[in-house]
C-alpha cells in the first residue's frame, strides 16, 4: 500500500518515474511480486492439509481458486490506494478504514437488521413446549392422548386401545403428539433459518471476508445448508425407527434378537 508514498518520502518518486519505460508497471511488478508472496504462503500449507486430510482434489482446487481470488481482489484494492498522492501514513487509515468497514460493521450491521427483520422461534421455546406437552399427558385421560396419535396414524386406529395402568405404546405415543404439538414452532424455525441464509448470502456480495467465509464453509460443508441436509437424514431415520418399533408396539410383535438386528442403521451424510 506504501509503495509509491515510500518512494515520494524518499524523493526517488519523480526519478523512477521520469526514468521508466513506461511507469505504470514499476508499480504493478512490485505489487504483483508482493501479491504473489502471499498467495504462495497460504496455498502451500493449504495443499499441504489438504494432502493429509484426503480432500478431494476438485474441492481443493475450489478452495485455492478462492483463496487465490479473495488475495488478489486485496491486492488491487491496495495497488490502487498506493496509486493515491498521500502520506502513508493516510493511506494506511483508509485501508484499515475499509478492512473495519468489510469485516466487521457491514457483517455485524447485517447480520442485526436480518435478526431484526426475520423473527424466529427460539430453541428453548421449542423444547419447552415439547416437555410440557408430554409432561400434561400424564394427567390426561389416555384415551385423549390414544385419539389424538390416531389422527396422525390412522394405520393404527384399531389398536389404540390401553387397558393397563401403564403401556409402552400410550408411553411412545404422547412422546410422539408432544413432538406434532411442537411442530408449527419447529417448521417456523426451520422457514426462518433459511430466509436469514438467504439474506446473509446477498449481504456477503457487499464484505468480501464474508463471501470468502461462506465459500470455505460450502466447500467444507459446514454451511447451514449442510447442517439443514444432516437435519433431514436424522429425521428420515428416526421415521425409519418408528416405522420400525411401532408394529411391535402396537401388535405385540416379539421382541427377539433376530428382530432387532434388522433395526435401520444411521447412514451419515457424505462430507467432501
Amino acid at each position: 500500500f506504501d509503495g509509491q508514498a515510500r518512494e515520494r518520502q524518499a524523493g526517488r518518486f519523480t526519478l523512477l518515474v521520469t526514468t521508466a519505460a513506461a511507469s505504470a508497471r514499476i508499480w504493478a511488478s512490485r505489487s504483483g511480486l508482493i501479491c504473489l508472496g502471499v498467495v504462495l504462503a497460504l496455498l502451500a500449507p493449504l495443499a499441504i492439509g489438504a494432502f493429509i486430510a484426503s480432500v478431494p482434489t476438485i474441492t481443493l482446487v475450489k478452495a485455492m481458486a478462492a483463496v487465490a481470488l479473495y488475495l488478489i481482489a486485496w491486492a488491487a484494492v491496495c495497488h490502487w490506494v498506493a496509486s493515491i498522492p498521500r502520506p502513508q501514513g493516510v493511506l494506511l487509515s483508509g485501508l484499515l478504514g475499509l478492512w473495519l468497514v468489510w469485516v466487521v460493521i457491514i457483517p455485524s450491521a447485517g447480520r442485526l437488521l436480518i435478526d431484526r427483520a426475520i423473527a424466529l422461534p427460539s430453541g428453548a421455546d421449542i423444547s419447552l413446549t415439547q416437555r410440557e406437552a408430554v409432561n400434561d399427558a400424564w394427567d390426561l385421560p389416555k384415551a385423549a392422548t390414544m385419539h389424538a396419535f390416531g389422527r396422525s396414524h390412522p394405520q393404527w386406529q384399531n389398536q389404540l386401545q390401553v387397558e393397563q395402568p401403564f403401556e409402552w405404546k400410550w408411553y411412545f405415543a404422547f412422546q410422539q403428539v408432544g413432538d406434532e404439538t411442537t411442530a408449527p414452532l419447529t417448521e417456523a424455525y426451520l422457514t426462518g433459518r433459511k430466509a436469514r441464509d438467504r439474506w446473509a448470502a446477498r449481504l456477503a456480495w457487499f464484505a468480501p471476508p464474508v463471501l470468502m467465509e461462506r465459500t470455505l464453509s460450502s466447500l467444507a460443508a459446514t454451511d447451514l445448508t449442510a447442517a439443514l441436509n444432516y437435519e433431514q437424514q436424522v429425521r428420515a431415520y428416526h421415521r425409519q425407527l418408528l416405522e420400525f418399533y411401532y408394529p411391535k408396539l402396537f401388535t405385540a410383535q416379539p421382541y427377539t434378537p433376530e428382530a432387532i438386528a434388522q433395526r435401520p442403521q444411521f447412514v451419515p451424510p457424505h462430507t467432501p
